[in-house]
């Protein structure tokens, strides 16, 4: 950081020393302010986390639910994507 120049003078140890006592105080507020919003950060990560692991869990309730269905029904029942399906004939239960 390069020198500056500074009168010799009372008033100017002064008005330097309430710079540096803001200085100071300033950069402890911005790490304050630096360790909350980690803080902050870190909790949506861990919500992030818990969202992430309740989807992936319903994904593979529902490629399950798939397998089944594919294995019990016909593939123009299960893979009905390009057209409308078409209605059951009877009713479906899993009982």
């Amino acid at each position: 950081m390069p020198a500056i120049n500074v009168n010799p003078t009372r008033q100017e140890l002064t008005r330097l020393k309430t710079r540096l006592r803001t200085s100071i105080r300033g950069h402890k507020l911005l790490k304050d302010k630096r360790d909350e919003l980690m803080k902050q950060f870190m909790d949506v990560v861990r919500e992030n986390r818990a969202l992430r692991k309740r989807v992936e869990e319903g994904l593979m309730r529902a490629h399950g639910s798939f397998t089944v269905a594919s294995a019990l029904m016909s593939p123009e029942r299960v893979f009905c994507w390009s057209r409308p399906c078409s209605t059951p004939s009877r009713a479906w239960s899993w009982t």
